[in-house]
């Protein structure tokens, strides 16, 4: 009798290690999860942002040119009509 209550005993931890095991690895398997999402959210986050960010620079730029070229109509001469001749 105390051999079959000593093998019940150590099937009853066995199971109880496993359980433990199993429970552990969903706890690790839900926080990876979550910081798999959180990296694809910051990224992609971090993405639109740099692509926002150029789209304002390149409103700037534009912006910036435009009213340039208004305030002096006759500053900026296009490349095809400079002449050598009045670079000397």
């Amino acid at each position: 009798m105390a051999s079959q209550s000593q093998g019940v005993h150590q099937l009853l931890q066995a199971q109880k290690q496993a359980a433990e095991k199993v429970a552990d690895a969903r706890k690790r398997k839900a926080l990876c999860l979550s910081r798999q999402r959180r990296r694809r959210r910051w990224g992609w986050s971090c993405t639109r942002e740099r692509e926002r960010e150029r789209e304002r620079e390149s409103k700037r730029e534009s912006k910036h040119r435009n009213s340039r070229a208004s305030s002096r109509p006759g500053f900026i001469i296009p490349e095809k009509e400079i002449k050598t001749s009045d670079l000397k």
